[in-house]
């Protein structure tokens, strides 16, 4: 196997990295449509070059986690959409250099030149993981009204995820059977489930929450093959607009994971770290506690109304050994 082929070769990936890295790449190329349409970059006819110059253009201004994702998204866009070999070569020469003394100067120009730029917040910085109840109110009415033809559904993608704890992406192939909603596990190819597939008892949500989550699954039923990812980033982007539109001035703005976020806070206030991973999908008890919003945010006095299965938290205590059955 000669050296591209090599570096070009498919890794293993999840269905959740692999829409990580469409979002990625959508906003990649909404740098170069900005630079193609002041005349930059026009000279040169490879899509995939004027991307990758793009990346390298955009690395002063970037933190270096997000310009791994960059990186990591062209590198399976190349393995996806290939130039000819020469330009593919010349592309993976920006991708991967070879770490001579010169690369190694240019890191670390890179990282000072960084220093200076990142001073205002960006990005995953910007996204909310805590949402007051008032605003809350405001976006899920704000996202109802929206003229926008997904506006209702964003709203109800929000609702459900909140009840539910599921990632936002897991709607996908999500399905109700009677008082179960059966998720496949975004992570678990990864190693970072407790299986495949995880169960979540939603027979205490009210009549009102269940009608809500079943609309859902329905638009999910009826979308055809390869759609999903298409009205995820619309979904997506509406919820970011509404939200700068419509609350006060901020550094954080809600997302869809900040519904995730809310029920891990509700979650970890009254429920083992056993039943919290079963219900959120997690192998190690560890990540809610590391990644995911502090009890001590939940809202509201009621109890949480799903439950996990037993099967899910008996897989938790396997993976995880002992028995750390404790109270967050």
């Amino acid at each position: 196997m000669g050296e591209l082929e090599m570096l070009l070769r498919t890794p293993s990936r999840t269905p959740e990295t692999l829409l990580s890295y469409q979002r990625v790449m959508r906003t990649l190329e909404n740098h170069l449509a900005r630079r193609l349409a002041v005349g930059d970059l026009r000279h040169l006819d490879d899509r995939n070059l004027q991307l990758a110059i793009t990346w390298h253009d955009l690395r002063p201004f970037i933190s270096a986690s997000t310009d791994r994702q960059y990186k990591a998204a062209l590198m399976q866009h190349l393995r996806e959409h290939p130039s000819e070999e020469d330009i593919d070569r010349v592309v993976m020469e920006l991708l991967d250099p070879e770490q001579g003394i010169s690369e190694i100067e240019h890191d670390d120009r890179l990282a000072e030149q960084r220093k200076r730029n990142l001073v205002a917040r960006r990005g995953s910085q910007q996204r909310a993981r805590y949402v007051s109840p008032e605003d809350w109110h405001t976006l899920i009415t704000a996202l109802c009204a929206s003229s926008s033809q997904v506006g209702k559904l964003a709203a109800v993608w929000l609702a459900s995820t909140r009840a539910t704890g599921l990632r936002p992406c897991e709607w996908a192939t999500a399905r109700r059977q009677g008082v179960t909603l059966i998720v496949q596990n975004a992570k678990a190819t990864n190693g970072r489930s407790h299986g495949p597939t995880r169960e979540i008892f939603v027979g205490g949500l009210e009549p009102m929450q269940l009608r809500i989550i079943d609309s859902l699954l329905d638009v999910m039923a009826m979308l055809p093959e390869g759609a999903f990812v298409d009205l995820y980033n619309r979904v997506r982007d509406l919820v970011a607009d509404v939200g700068r539109a419509s609350l006060t001035k901020r550094s954080t703005y809600p997302t869809l994971y900040s519904a995730r976020h809310l029920f891990a806070a509700e979650a970890k206030r009254e429920l083992t770290r056993i039943e919290v991973a079963a219900l959120m999908g997690h192998r190690s008890i560890a990540s809610a506690a590391q990644s995911y919003l502090e009890g001590r945010y939940a809202q509201g006095g009621g109890a949480l109304k799903v439950r996990a299965s037993d099967r899910d938290m008996d897989a938790v205590r396997r993976a995880n050994g002992s028995d750390p059955d404790l109270k967050h």
